[in-house]
């Protein structure tokens, strides 16, 4: 069995199991990784995704569409590099906000690049998620839901 190594490298409710009763774990299935919560069941890694830098007062953006099934809890999770400060919106096919993970500026004592977002949907569609990088240098992050 190959060894289970963390994708992100600070504390996090989706750490593999060397964390005191872990929200999520990693089960390895040959060479693939693939994420588990204990309540919603197995999680969607994606990709490192690349977040562009802000540009003077515009901040950098990354947009994703997933769709989420009705009356069930919906987790989306995201962790940076640790470069820049990180936010996270999650809106609805209407565009109504339904959940975020919104930091304070790092000139506020802000400035995490860690977002965990949670939600119930009532009916099933697909949801846009936008990830917002308030820095001046591009962020690699790695992203998962349930």
């Amino acid at each position: 069995m190959p060894t289970l190594l963390p994708i992100l490298s600070v504390e996090h409710p989706c750490q593999p199991q060397q964390y005191p009763k872990p929200r999520f774990r990693a089960i390895s299935t040959r060479d693939r990784l693939r994420w588990t919560h204990k309540k919603t069941g197995a999680c969607k890694c994606f990709p490192a995704i690349t977040v562009a830098a802000a540009e003077g007062k515009t901040p950098g953006t990354h947009v994703l569409k997933i769709t989420f099934k009705a009356n069930a809890l919906a987790e989306f999770f995201l962790g940076g590099d640790g470069d820049s400060d990180l936010d996270v919106i999650v809106k609805d096919s209407n565009g109504k906000i339904v959940a975020r993970d919104v930091d304070p500026g790092a000139d506020k004592g802000g400035g995490s690049d860690l977002c965990v977002c949670r939600w119930t949907p009532t009916e099933e569609q697909e949801y846009t998620i936008i990830i917002i990088n308030h820095g001046a240098i591009v962020n690699i992050a790695q992203a998962g839901c349930n």
